[in-house]
């Protein structure tokens, strides 16, 4: 699965369930990922699940996040195309909040 696939549709996915994926510091819409639950953990030094330890990929946030991320374009009155949604995320993820598009 990569980036692209999860942002297209994060409703579609668990709110409890967790993002991983490569550890960039960039993501882009094809960084592989993995959406896993983050209570399935079997290392508890790592506190990673096996799926994400196996693909040597590292947390990058909680599902309900990224579900928040998208919706926040939306009440913005943004569709959210796919590069809008990256954009979204990858703010997020530098600037502990929410983008704010400008009309």
């Amino acid at each position: 699965m990569i980036i692209s696939d999860v942002l297209a549709n994060p409703e579609g996915f668990l709110w409890s369930d967790a993002l991983y994926a490569e550890p960039v510091k960039l993501l882009s819409a094809g960084t592989p990922c993995l959406v896993h639950d983050p209570n399935d953990v079997e290392d508890n030094d790592t506190d990673l699940p096996k799926a994400a330890i196996d693909t040597g990929f590292r947390y990058v946030l909680a599902m309900q996040t990224l579900q928040s991320i998208v919706e926040n374009l939306q009440l913005q009155g943004r569709a959210g195309s796919p590069e809008e949604r990256l954009q979204a995320l990858n703010f997020y993820l530098e600037n502990d909040a929410f983008i704010s598009i400008r009309r």
